[in-house]
């Protein structure tokens, strides 16, 4: 079971390698983070063909989940506390994490450097955060000033984007529209905690009709006039799924985190969503962030067709943002919105080889 060392105190990160494409010496290296209630297994699926796509595949077990260091009760309670300075503390901390495994990792497999030949970029690392995964990437590049200077250095030599992949809500901050303009379980006041776990897989897995007209035009507005407004677009979305009711949960027990669903994943839920909006305005919004920290990161969105309503407004959120700061004339990151066409929340599990073709073309 591979781990890598990521402080001095003994905690370790647990991650799963497909290794280098046979015979290439400059290929991309994605490396993958889940969301809540999974561990990096879910990924495993596309593993066999990253080679066919140049593509090096590396998931990450989070901490608390799958093979990594399980959170500290001090760690815990720290998580859990009500004040933003122990809570910014905490994530804080993942973000050291984070930034100590990629550079052991690099160094570990010496990893191609990211180059640009002409207009093509080869080698270097994307980070690819799945679901509620993103409030580890969005703190990263956010936060990555508090990256100790040396690793800062090195990781931008290799750094190349981070694929915002069919991300919720909560890791950026943004706020639940009305409960009657989208319906998620996660705030379902009738569905208690007890009952959170026979439904949220189901809700995950499942297939919903969010391809529609507007879908397509929110994310290929290319100004604000022709954006669909909030309303109209939760309007036209689905939260009910098509199909999942049938699903089996002994199927997913290698890859699932039952009780690291009650013990972190929630509580990581309830952080005060205004340290996540500050996030993501310096993320999105903040040229001369952009410039100073990791200048070559490119943001990637993507959101599958048939997703999670919730998931597909958080997008919808991001793209107004991008557009409100392109018509008030304002510089920041490089983003691109990619619609997955036919896939839902856990198309990399369900359709492993056309899920690592798709992201071979963008990352």
């Amino acid at each position: 079971m591979p781990l890598a060392p990521v402080d001095a105190t003994g905690i370790q990160l647990h991650y799963e390698d497909s290794g280098a494409p046979p015979g290439c010496t400059v290929y991309t290296t994605v490396l993958f983070i889940h969301g809540i209630y999974f561990n990096g297994g879910i990924f495993k699926p596309m593993f066999p063909y990253a080679a066919q796509n140049n593509l090096r595949f590396v998931s990450l077990d989070a901490r608390d989940n799958g093979g990594s260091t399980l959170f500290s009760e001090e760690e815990l309670k720290q998580l859990r506390s009500p004040r933003r300075e122990d809570q910014e503390a905490f994530v804080k901390q993942r973000v050291f994490e984070l930034a100590a495994f990629l550079h052991w990792y690099i160094e570990q497999e010496k990893i191609p450097p990211l180059q640009e030949q002409s207009s093509e970029r080869i080698g270097g690392i994307s980070l690819a955060c799945w679901s509620a995964g993103n409030s580890l990437g969005v703190s990263f590049l956010a936060h990555a000033d508090v990256i100790p200077q040396t690793t800062r250095t090195f990781l931008e030599r290799y750094l190349r984007s981070y694929i915002i992949y069919d991300p919720p809500m909560s890791p950026f901050g943004i706020p639940m529209p009305p409960s009657d303009e989208l319906y998620s379980p996660a705030r379902d006041p009738m569905l208690p905690l007890d009952r959170m776990a026979s439904v949220i897989l189901p809700y995950l897995i499942g297939h919903y009709n969010n391809d529609g007209p507007l879908t397509y035009q929110a994310f290929r507005a290319t100004n604000l006039a022709e954006f669909p407004s909030r309303h109209d677009f939760c309007r036209s979305l689905d939260w009910k799924p098509v199909d999942g009711n049938d699903v089996n949960p002994a199927d997913f027990e290698s890859i699932t985190e039952l009780q690291a669903l009650t013990r972190s994943a929630i509580p990581s839920l309830a952080l005060n969503p205004e340290i996540f909006a500050t996030f993501t305005d310096r993320l999105v919004d903040d040229g001369e962030h952009a410039t100073e920290y990791f200048p070559k990161v490119t943001l990637e969105c993507v959101v599958g067709s048939r997703t999670i309503s919730a998931t597909m407004y958080a997008v919808y959120a991001l793209k107004g943002m991008v557009l409100q700061r392109e018509a008030a004339g304002r510089k920041g990151r490089k983003i691109a919105f990619h619609v997955f066409d036919g896939a839902n929340h856990a198309w990399h599990w369900l359709r492993p080889e056309p899920t690592a073709a798709f992201f071979g073309m963008i990352v």
